[in-house]
């Protein structure tokens, strides 16, 4: 049958049968037998001698003297991860080519150009987070638009190389690759869920997960009163955590200034005026982005007769179920647990009423893995929604999809539910 394309994957590819072939050897006339992919130690004493890799982690004065002007007298080791890392992110872009081998030879040569691919920028920071006296080491993946690592030694299967280090056992894994991503938050595209960590040294190599330690969070706050000419007027605040954050922070620095960033931020919020616009948090990767501004809806809420009627959620609900298929024989892969709360309180002018609310109500599949929860109330003179889904895990089997087809069918209906007011 044919293999029909849906969200929530890494690509088709990890799902078609088929036959790969990976270089084993080679022997050429009058020369000795190479091996390529036998083992793991081969294949990691290959990289070691390779100049565009281990000739990137070796020590030198360079990288010695130019880590003392970074990391100065400062201790504690996560600062020292932080230093190195915003040094490497700020002063060496990235040119979008995907490699395990470096274009350069030295690292000298790498912070001269400016510019590199990404085994140039992150062996980079391998080398400088080593010459801080930290425990670092290259990670070897298969990004999620180039398909799962089948796990056997073939080295032609990874087109991405990451930093880890370890502090006090807890291990780290970076991207320098970009200016959004933090302290175990690396590009989305690199969370395919495992990576090879290379011990260089001893010629040894361990596969560890490649996840986010803890759920992205996306909270939303709306404090709003109606008026009475179906105006909503009021606060509004977001709260984001981990790739929430990083997709808000990487749409601010993708805009020209702030007039850009809120005109597209409004594109799709038709009858949103904007005030006191405040964003915090920007470069503080490791702390939750916060948005605030002070809101004017207009044209979101219907009148017939004496009733009035509008969705809550306003522009936030989910429009749409993104699954389609009656049947899916791969898995769901969000790339990380995810939760998005949001909490709606709006004043009703006194002359009107509570007529319609939605109901109160709680969906979840049978593991209670992904769930999502409506609580309505209302004391007659201000109304309260609490929306929230909860996606537990990042990766979901395929037996699980009709459940969370049927979990996000119940999302699409609820969200759209209306209330409706009647004038007295």
């Amino acid at each position: 049958p044919a293999l029909k394309d849906e969200p929530f994957i890494t690509t088709l590819e990890d799902y078609i049968s088929k036959i790969e072939f990976e270089i084993n050897s080679t022997q050429f006339p009058n020369s000795t037998r190479n091996s390529y992919t036998e083992t793991w130690d081969k294949i990691i004493s290959k990289l070691q001698e390779d100049e565009n890799f281990g000739g990137l982690l070796k020590n030198s004065n360079y990288g010695k003297n130019l880590t003392a002007g970074i990391v100065k007298s400062e201790n504690n080791p996560i600062k020292k991860i932080e230093a190195v890392h915003s040094f490497v992110k700020y002063n060496v872009k990235f040119n979008g080519e995907q490699s395990k081998y470096a274009g350069e030879k030295s690292i000298k040569r790498i912070v001269e150009t400016k510019a590199g691919n990404v085994a140039d920028i992150n062996l980079l920071l391998v080398n400088l987070l080593n010459e801080a006296g930290l425990n670092a080491y290259p990670i070897l993946i298969s990004t999620r638009s180039n398909g799962v690592h089948p796990g056997y030694p073939l080295i032609g299967k990874f087109n991405y190389v990451l930093a880890g280090v370890v502090i006090d056992s807890t291990k780290y894994i970076l991207d320098a690759t970009s200016i959004t991503n933090g302290l175990d938050l690396i590009g989305f595209d690199c969370l395919n869920h495992k990576g090879l960590a290379l011990n260089m040294a001893q010629k040894t190599a361990e596969w560890l997960p490649v996840e986010l330690k803890k759920p992205s969070q996306s909270f939303l706050s709306y404090q709003l009163k109606l008026d009475s000419d179906n105006n909503f007027t009021g606060i509004i605040h977001e709260r984001k955590t981990e790739y929430s954050g990083l997709a808000t922070r990487e749409r601010y620095r993708d805009s020209q200034n702030l007039e850009e960033y809120l005109k597209e931020y409004k594109r799709n919020r038709n009858g949103l005026k904007i005030d006191s616009f405040q964003i915090k948090n920007l470069d503080s990767l490791s702390s939750p982005l916060t948005v605030t501004y002070q809101a004017m809806v207009e044209d979101m809420v219907e009148e017939a007769g004496n009733l009035i009627y509008f969705s809550p959620l306003l522009y936030e609900r989910t429009k749409e179920n993104p699954f389609k298929l009656d049947e899916r024989n791969f898995p769901v892969d969000f790339g990380y647990a995810n939760e998005e709360i949001y909490r709606i309180s709006i004043e009703i002018p006194a002359n009107m009423q509570v007529d319609k609310l939605p109901k109160s109500e709680l969906f979840k599949l049978a593991d209670n893995s992904a769930n999502f929860s409506y609580i309505s109330a209302s004391d007659g003179k201000r109304i309260n929604i609490v929306s929230k889904i909860t996606i537990a895990k990042s990766w979901y089997d395929a037996d699980s999809y009709f459940e969370l087809k049927e979990l996000f069918k119940k999302i699409v209906s609820k969200q759209a539910e209306q209330i409706v007011l009647k004038k007295i």
